[in-house]
C-alpha cells in the first residue's frame, strides 16, 4: 500500500476527540518511501504488540469472513452495515472495482448535505462496482449512527479505540458505553469494549503486519485491524467531509478530497470511467483538485478541528508513517 498517501498533502489529520493527539513531524513524505515497512531493528520492543490484546490469546479470532480478503487494505478494516451487522468482506467486495472512503461527521453542516446526497446518488448508480465506506470522525456515537442509518454505504466500526484516550489501559479500555460489540459477551457492559476485543492500530502505532499484508496473497492470515484514526493518519486526511478513491484491482489510492462537482451530471460518467481504469484526476492533479474546491467546503471544517485541538491544549497532529 505504498501508494496510499498523497505526496503533496500536509501532515495533518482530522480530530477524533480525546485520542487525536499525534506529535508533529518535520519529515516530508516521498513517493519512494511513502509507507516504509518497520523492521525489528528500527521498531522499539514496546511497539511490537500481539494482534489480540493481552489476556485474550486463548479466545477465538473473529469470524474469518470479517478479516479474510486478498486486498492488503480491505482486510485490515472491520466493517458493518447500517444495522451494525458485520460485513462479509469477500462477499461484499466480490464485484467491487472502486472503493470510496467517505470521511465525514454530523457537525459538518451544509457541506455534509451535498456530500451525502451526491455520494448516495453515485452509490445507487453503481450498486455493485462501487462501494462507499463511511469513516466517522464524530466524537459521539449517536452522531456516527445518524451518519450510517438508512444510507447506501457500509462503515468502519465505531468501537475501535479512535475516540478513547490515547493512554488506554489493556485491562480497562476507558469510557463507559451503553452498547456492546460483537465478540464481547463476557465483558463488563459498563466498560467500553473494543469491537471483537481486538487490538486496533491507532495513529501513533507502527504497523508490523504491513509486509505480511502484501506477501499473504490468499488474504487468510489474521492481521491487526486499522482504527478510523489510523486510516485517517495513513491517508493524511486534513478535513471532513472528504472522499478518497481507492482502486481495488491495483491496490492504489487514486484521489484524495474529490470535488463533488466531479460526480455531477455531465462529468460523472467520465469520472467513473477514469476510476475504473485506475486513473485519478487528469490535468489538475492532486493539488489542483484540492485548491480548485469550493473553499467553503473545507475551511470551516478545518477551523473547527483547529479550535478543538487548541481547546484541548494539544499540538497539531501528524501521521507517523
Amino acid at each position: 500500500m505504498s501508494d496510499l498517501r498523497p505526496t503533496l498533502t500536509p501532515k495533518r489529520t482530522v480530530s477524533f476527540g480525546p485520542s487525536d493527539s499525534i506529535p508533529h513531524s518535520d519529515t516530508s513524505p516521498s513517493s519512494s518511501s511513502a509507507n516504509p515497512i518497520p523492521s525489528s531493528q528500527s521498531t522499539p520492543p514496546s511497539a511490537l504488540k500481539p494482534a489480540l490484546k493481552p489476556g485474550t490469546e486463548r479466545k477465538r479470532l473473529p469470524p474469518p469472513e470479517q478479516y479474510q480478503h486478498p486486498d492488503p487494505l480491505i482486510r485490515r478494516l472491520r466493517l458493518v452495515d447500517g444495522h451494525g451487522k458485520p460485513v462479509n468482506l469477500k462477499k461484499a467486495f466480490r464485484e467491487t472495482k472502486v472503493v470510496g472512503f467517505y470521511f465525514s461527521s454530523q457537525w459538518a453542516g451544509q457541506p455534509l448535505k451535498e456530500y451525502h446526497r451526491t455520494i448516495s446518488e453515485f452509490c445507487q448508480k453503481h450498486p455493485h462496482e462501487f462501494k462507499a465506506i463511511y469513516v466517522s470522525v464524530d466524537v459521539d456515537e449517536q452522531w456516527y449512527k445518524a451518519g450510517v442509518r438508512d444510507k447506501p454505504w457500509i462503515s468502519m466500526v465505531w468501537n475501535d479505540g479512535s475516540s478513547l484516550p490515547a493512554e488506554r489501559s489493556d485491562a480497562a479500555t476507558g469510557a463507559s458505553s451503553s452498547s456492546s460489540s460483537p465478540g464481547n459477551s463476557d465483558s463488563d457492559p459498563s466498560v467500553f469494549a473494543l469491537y471483537n476485543n481486538e487490538d486496533f492500530l491507532l495513529a501513533n502505532e507502527s504497523d508490523i503486519d504491513e509486509s505480511l499484508s502484501h506477501t499473504d496473497k490468499s488474504g487468510e492470515a489474521y492481521l491487526r485491524p486499522f482504527s478510523r484514526v489510523h486510516l485517517a493518519a495513513k491517508l493524511n486526511i486534513i478535513a471532513a467531509p472528504t472522499l478518497c478513491i481507492y482502486h481495488l484491482e491495483s491496490g492504489k489510492m487514486l484521489e484524495w478530497n474529490v470535488r463533488m462537482g466531479r460526480l455531477a451530471p455531465g462529468r460523472v460518467n467520465e469520472t467513473w470511467e477514469r476510476w475504473v481504469r485506475g486513473e485519478g484526476a487528469s490535468a489538475l492533479g492532486l493539488v489542483g483538485e484540492y485548491l480548485g474546491c469550493d473553499f467553503s467546503l473545507h475551511f470551516p471544517s478545518f477551523l473547527f478541528l483547529l479550535a478543538r485541538i487548541v481547546q484541548k491544549g494539544k499540538h497539531v497532529p501528524r501521521s507517523i508513517l
